[in-house]
């Protein structure tokens, strides 16, 4: 088997290729999964997403500026000055609207592609959507430079091709979003626990099989530290990497405690994908950051706007619903049921 086939499971909607995934995320901390979504559906999928990621930006930005003149989220909100959603928790602030507002094609190519289901086999058998964003590395001139992101953190960007930015996903993540009180989403104490908490799930929109895609580190989710707590140069290479290659329409999960980097930019053409993170039910995913109002973690929706998401999505989403209850999934349910069955049977 070549190096990067041994990575990869095609796609196949039985539970057998959830299996076979699951066995690669357990011994490499990744799989690339190949032919989720068809041609004609990353066409369309491009296109709306242009457009989408478009109106997001404007919208941050938006609030951004509204926060700088002193606007309450709360005012924002009334005002309807951007694009804010009430939040579950009545006691947090509007925040802003979940991307997949403007990504209905998005939302049904999720519910649609089975991802879900494999999702469930690695996580477990209610898992919650817990962030979404689109990802363009765009196209660059210079070879590299640093620049503060949203929550205040230095990211390095350009076209050299030894340019990293390594580091693991939240909840393993040692910067946990900021430095801040306002930012921060709080981080696992090391060393991690030898357990799959998260899932980050990247939708390839184009080929990355010649411009290269996620630089990963196989089996680093198993050395129970982050990058970014070591004393290590995190914007270089390090030995064992690989490139992930994968055609459009292909599908990277990685448990989030997987060392990985995104590509250095290309020069002449841009790279587009869509990013979502995956928890299980177990998992607090909300409960800090109380004053941020345009990070990706669980950005809210409407009633009105839930009902509109596919079916086989809304479980994973419904924690996001002000005024609509989260009831567990009928397979953990039924597990309990039966383990109680099963022990009252004992008994007699």
């Amino acid at each position: 088997m070549s190096e990067s086939k041994k990575y990869k499971v095609f796609f196949n909607k039985d539970k057998k290729t959830g299996k076979k995934i699951k066995n690669k995320i357990d011994k490499y901390g990744f799989c690339i999964v190949e032919n989720v979504l068809s041609k004609s559906i990353v066409n369309s999928l491009i296109k709306e997403l242009k457009v989408a990621n478009n109106k997001i930006n404007k919208n941050i930005q938006n609030i951004i500026d509204c926060e700088k003149k002193g606007i309450s989220a709360n005012d924002i909100y009334k005002k309807k000055l951007a694009h804010l959603r009430l939040q579950k928790n009545k006691h947090r602030p509007p925040k802003a609207v979940h991307d997949l507002v403007w990504m209905p094609k998005f939302a049904k190519a999720i519910a649609s592609s089975n991802i879900l289901e494999c999702i469930k086999i690695i996580l477990d058998d209610h898992v919650r959507l817990s962030q979404f964003h689109t990802k363009i590395i765009r196209k660059q001139k210079q070879k590299r430079f640093f620049y503060l992101d949203i929550m205040k953190t230095l990211r390095p960007t350009g076209y050299d091709k030894n340019l990293r930015d390594w580091h693991t996903d939240w909840p393993h993540d040692p910067w946990g979003g900021g430095p801040t009180a306002k930012t921060n989403l709080g981080s696992l104490k090391e060393p991690f626990p030898d357990v799959t908490m998260s899932l980050t799930v990247i939708w390839f929109l184009t080929d990355i099989k010649k411009k290269g895609g996620t630089i990963v580190i196989p089996g680093s989710h198993k050395r129970k530290k982050s990058p970014r707590s070591l004393n290590i140069n995190l914007y270089k290479p390090l030995k064992n990497e690989i490139t992930v290659s994968a055609s459009s329409g292909s599908v990277l999960i990685q448990d989030s405690r997987l060392w990985h980097s995104p590509p250095p930019s290309s020069i002449d053409e841009n790279r587009i994908a869509v990013i979502n993170r995956w928890s299980p039910w177990w998992m607090s995913i909300n409960d800090y950051a109380y004053d941020c109002i345009t990070n990706v973690m669980c950005r809210p929706l409407s009633k009105r706007e839930f009902k509109k998401l596919p079916k086989k999505l809304q479980p994973s989403m419904v924690h996001l619903i002000p005024d609509l209850k989260e009831n567990l999934t009928k397979e953990i349910i039924n597990r309990s049921y039966l383990s109680i069955k099963n022990s009252l049977k004992k008994k007699n």
